[in-house]
Formats: structure tokens, C-alpha cells, sequence
């Protein structure tokens, strides 16, 4: 058998045992972002009428501060701008919902009378997404212009 055959078995055979060891005593191979829960949020799904974890999430930054992110870990954003329509939609996607919800002041929805659409809110303010986050962790939105900020619990 040739070395690289040999080495490939090895590791291959390690990543088997070790892996399986993994999954069940139940470790991730990779630590997700940390989530904070909806009730440190002081979110009440029975309050707001659906499951709030199918809405928002709660990541910490590199520096430990929360902030908002759609279930999928996409950070979400608000603005100080009075709108938000035409081109800037291209730059900055709202974060649509599909039910009207409202817990009095921190989650809700508003119709967007240029699209008919319904768009979350948190504490007021709607919430944006910003077409160059990729990834999980990409907050690349935050402070543009000084009018768009990372959604903050």
C-alpha cells in the first residue's frame, strides 16, 4: 500500500471513531453563534400570537453585544432614514413576515403601502436586511452612512 492510501485510511478511521464518539454523547463538530433565549429577549410567544423563535433570533458580536438576525442568522437592521423605498429596497431587503403580529412594543408588523406587503418591526422600527451580508456573521450593514444600525435587543 502506498503512503498517501495509508495516511487517507488513518485519518479516515480516526474521523469514523472520534465522530461517532461526537455524535452521541451529542457535541457539535461546530459551535453556532451564541442564542440568546426569547425570554431574556422579554419575548412572550403566547403575548404575540406565534412561535417567536420562527421570527428572530439573538447573536452576540465579536465585542458580547446582542443583536437581531432572522432564524437563518442573517443580521437585521433599522434605520434613521424616514423611508426606505425604490433603489434603497435593492440595497437594503425588508424583513417581510407572513402574519400580521404584535406584542405592544417590541415585535410587530406594518403593511408597506408601496409593496402591500407586511414588514417586521422591533420596538417600532423596521427591519431591514442588507443585500451584502452572505453569511452567518456578516455585519458588514452596520453604521452605513450613519443611517443604518444592527437591530439591537
Amino acid at each position: 500500500m502506498k503512503q498517501g492510501y495509508v495516511f487517507t485510511a488513518v485519518v479516515v478511521a480516526l474521523v469514523a471513531v472520534f465522530g461517532g464518539m461526537w455524535f452521541a454523547a451529542g457535541i457539535p463538530l461546530f459551535e453556532p453563534p451564541a442564542v440568546i433565549s426569547d425570554r431574556a429577549l422579554g419575548l412572550d410567544a403566547a403575548a404575540v400570537g406565534f412561535s417567536v423563535p420562527t421570527a428572530f433570533r439573538s447573536v452576540t458580536d465579536a465585542d458580547g453585544i446582542p443583536y437581531l438576525t432572522d432564524t437563518r442568522g442573517i443580521a437585521l437592521y433599522t434605520t434613521t432614514l424616514a423611508k426606505c423605498t425604490g433603489d434603497c429596497l435593492r440595497i437594503w431587503p425588508p424583513y417581510y413576515a407572513d402574519v400580521s403580529v404584535s406584542d405592544g412594543d417590541r415585535v410587530g408588523t406594518v403593511r408597506r403601502t408601496d409593496t402591500g406587503q407586511l414588514q417586521y418591526t422591533w420596538n417600532g422600527q423596521l427591519l431591514y436586511y442588507f443585500n451584502e451580508d452572505k453569511a452567518i456573521g456578516d455585519t458588514k450593514g452596520d453604521r452605513v452612512n450613519n443611517a443604518w444600525f444592527l437591530a439591537r435587543p
